[in-house]
Formats: C-alpha cells, sequence, structure tokens
C-alpha cells in the first residue's frame, strides 16, 4: 500500500527566498479609480465616448447625461488622469487606444 500524501500549505519557494510583490500603483490613479467607483457618471461617460464614432464634446455629454457641467468635468478629468481618455483638439474627448 501506498503512504498517503501529505497536503502542506506551505511555500514551495526556499526559506531565503524573496516573494516579489506586486508593483505599487501611483496614487493619484488610486486616487481617481476610487472616485469612479463612488461616482457612476465617470463609468457613464465612458460608455459613451467608447460608442461614439468621432469626439464628444462636454456639451454634448452634459446634454446626452442630463447632468450638472461639473459633474460632467470631474469625470472627463478623473478619465484623463487615469488615461482611459485623451482631449481630441477643440473637437472633445476620445477613448485611448488600448
Amino acid at each position: 500500500m501506498d503512504a498517503p500524501h501529505s497536503t502542506s500549505t506551505r511555500s514551495t519557494a526556499a526559506p531565503n527566498q524573496r516573494t516579489r510583490r506586486p508593483a505599487r500603483k501611483d496614487p493619484l490613479v488610486l486616487t481617481a479609480e476610487r472616485d469612479q467607483q463612488n461616482d457612476p457618471t465617470a463609468g457613464r461617460v465612458l460608455a459613451l465616448i467608447a460608442g461614439a464614432p468621432g469626439p464628444l464634446s462636454s456639451a454634448a455629454l452634459r446634454e446626452k447625461l442630463g447632468v450638472r457641467d461639473q459633474l460632467v468635468a470631474d469625470a472627463l478629468r478623473a478619465l484623463a488622469d487615469t488615461g482611459q481618455i485623451r482631449r481630441a483638439g477643440r473637437d472633445g474627448w476620445v477613448q485611448r487606444a488600448s
């Protein structure tokens, strides 16, 4: 008969070997991501920009969403700070290419 296999939860790494920690995110990016989670406007703005055939102006976004200008401006700033959108000159905003 075979001996039962032990199931150990210990790491297979050598005791003196350090495990790599994931890179830390920039605090500005973390703040912007947290703000997006707290403010659904940013997600709605991103969805509109992503689905648009061309750049969308702040005024067009405000009209489509039916929200105050400041909410749109804050959402655009947060999305731009995290690199998800970019300004397309005077034409408006577009999604950054992946």
